[in-house]
């Protein structure tokens, strides 16, 4: 009897207990957000807690015991078999899905079985799918703007791992004859072993793209020679870090310079050789002046001379001497042209003598102070180099004297054991820009001079402001002349 009272007893606290637990299980679904229904075994509500209420619409008295399909029946017929499906699978299961309820919303439900019955938790995610359907469509968008560029593009997340690449990134990758899994997309980019450089370049291009990856740097440009296609390519790449603020992203752009480098090598050479067809034709032109012209005016000149001896009359004689003057003008004219064009003194006086006679000469005939500086032994340098150097000074001081309004101009050459550096500047009013502020398009004179230096494997460049213009080229050393010691023997 004893035992038999205990058990009613036991079983009246349990379920005493169970009902506490069950009015603090209700009163914490009341205050939740998210919204809570449970389903029975006959697909009927249970429970509902006030928030799944204010969802569905009706009152919430009136939603415990109705049917879950007649709550949901404006939701498709396939919508209503998947609903069915999930609760009859007695799993816990978590789906997003269009509101059957609310058009133009989203849902996050979570499916729980609880003993025989079926707990839904679902929360309104219309403002974290909106978001993420602008990302899908902004990365989508990005995609295509990539898609459309000739480089090969990837962008590489703060580790160097590849994230994101273009259509022209993977059409290399499947044609390079390498496999790579997924073309590269998940891979650190420092190991795609298809896209590294040759051997003696190798360690200057890890280098360079780490230093971005680290933030040492925010940029690196490299040109670079790799093997592809059964054969060496030339690349141009860029890497480039952009920063905003929570996250880093690195873009990668490779570009196939092969056939741009293989036309400006053309064009390089076909400077050459048109600097030299103007050299030669210079020559032709200068011997014809200083042989054939000259002579005929000085017999000219002594035909002159004896034509006025012999006449008497002071106003023939006056007429002959203005005549003789023309005479003398035109070959003093001739000469200097033919100097101009093939300076013969500099392959018999040397460099030196020939620039200060030049810039002298300049001086005295444009009114614009010139001074000349030279430092090394000009004398051993090659003749072909001599008349490059002349021949960039003399374009040089003649774009002075045609567009600088200049007071004064400066020639500088060195000679060094490596180099042959040499410059001229002005205080003229500096060349013309474009509206962007950049230089404008060299002229001709300009294209000359570079062509000349390029010649010699140099290169000449340009600075210029309202306060004056710096030609400035450098030339290296030519084989066998590189060390200062055979300079001066």
């Amino acid at each position: 009897m004893n035992e038999a009272l205990q058990i009613v007893s036991d079983r009246l606290v349990s379920a005493r207990t169970f009902s506490e637990s069950g009015d603090k299980l209700r009163s914490i679904l009341d205050k939740m957000s998210d919204c809570y229904l449970q389903i029975d075994r006959d697909f009927n509500i249970s429970e509902i807690n006030p928030a799944a209420a204010r969802w569905v619409g009706p009152r919430l008295e009136k939603l415990v015991g109705c049917n879950i399909f007649k709550l949901f029946e404006k939701a498709g017929r396939i919508d209503r078999a998947e609903l069915r499906e999930l609760i009859e699978s007695r799993q816990q299961q978590r789906i997003e899905t269009p509101s059957a309820t609310q058009p133009g919303r989203w849902v996050e439900a979570d499916f729980y079985p609880i003993g025989t019955e079926t707990a839904i938790l679902f929360r309104d995610i219309t403002d974290r799918k909106t978001a993420e359907l602008a990302g899908l469509k902004a990365k989508e968008l990005l995609n295509s703007a990539l898609d459309v560029m000739t480089s090969e593009i990837a962008i590489l997340d703060e580790a160097g791992v590849v994230l994101v690449a273009n259509r022209a990134w993977h059409e290399f990758m499947r044609n390079s004859g390498k496999y790579c899994q997924d073309n590269g997309i998940g891979v650190p980019y420092l190991e795609l072993h298809t896209l590294k450089p040759v051997r003696s370049q190798l360690h200057a291009y890890r280098l360079g793209v780490m230093d971005v990856i680290a933030g040492r740097q925010k940029d690196f440009q490299f040109n670079f020679r790799a093997r592809a296609f059964g054969g060496y390519r030339n690349y141009r790449l860029h890497v480039s870090c952009m920063d905003a603020g929570r996250w880093k992203r690195i873009l990668v752009a490779r570009d196939d310079v092969t056939e741009l480098e293989t036309a400006l090598d053309e064009v390089d050479n076909m400077a050459v050789r048109l600097v030299n067809l103007q050299e030669k034709e210079r020559q032709r032109y200068a011997a014809e002046l200083h042989d054939s012209t000259v002579q005929h005016l000085t017999a000219a000149s002594l035909n002159l001379m004896v034509l006025r001896d012999r006449m008497d009359g002071k106003r023939e004689g006056s007429i002959i001497a203005s005549v003789e003057k023309s005479i003398a003008e035109a070959q003093r004219e001739i000469r200097s042209v033919s100097y101009l064009l093939y300076p013969r003194a500099l392959d018999e006086d040397g460099l030196r003598p020939t620039l200060a006679r030049f810039v002298a000469g300049y001086s005295s005939r444009t009114d614009i102070h010139a001074a000349l500086r030279t430092t090394g032994p000009l004398e051993a340098l090659p003749l072909p180099l001599k008349r490059a150097i002349l021949r960039i000074v003399q374009e040089a001081m003649a774009n002075v004297h045609r567009h600088a309004c200049a007071k004064s101009v400066d020639v500088a050459v060195t000679v060094s054991a490596s180099r042959v550096s040499l410059s001229v500047s002005d205080d003229g009013i500096g060349l013309a820009k474009d509206p962007n502020g950049k230089l404008a398009k060299p002229g001709i004179g300009i294209s000359g001079m570079r062509a000349r230096a390029n010649q010699f494997g140099g290169c000449l460049k340009l600075r210029s402001s309202g306060r004056g213009t710096l030609v400035f080229s450098r030339l290296p050393m030519p084989s066998g002349l590189n060390a200062m010691s055979d300079l001066a023997g």
